[in-house]
């Protein structure tokens, strides 16, 4: 892997740990993983230029969820297995 795409898919985790509902931040880290494991068969520049352009899109899109969705977001609304991890 290239350093633009390591840096790229950081990036993604980073914005994917973010999600206030636990729920939607675990599938942002399952999809985000799903996708990057086909890199290494990509073989053609323009393979490569494609696909981090798709996930650079993917990366603005993740951005604009996490900012709708803590709006409407709430402490009282976290699932019983959260509050468990936040007292370990």
């Amino acid at each position: 892997m290239t350093d633009s795409i390591k840096s790229l898919y950081k990036s993604l985790l980073r914005y994917a740990r973010q999600f206030p509902q636990y729920n939607y931040r675990n599938y942002a880290l399952r999809k985000i993983k799903e996708d990057f494991s086909v890199v290494k068969s990509l073989k053609t520049p323009e393979e490569l230029n494609k696909f981090v352009i798709e996930e650079q899109e993917a990366l603005e899109q993740l951005k604009r969820m996490i900012k709708v969705q803590s709006v409407y977001f709430n402490e009282s609304s976290k699932l019983v297995l959260e509050e468990g991890k936040e007292k370990s």
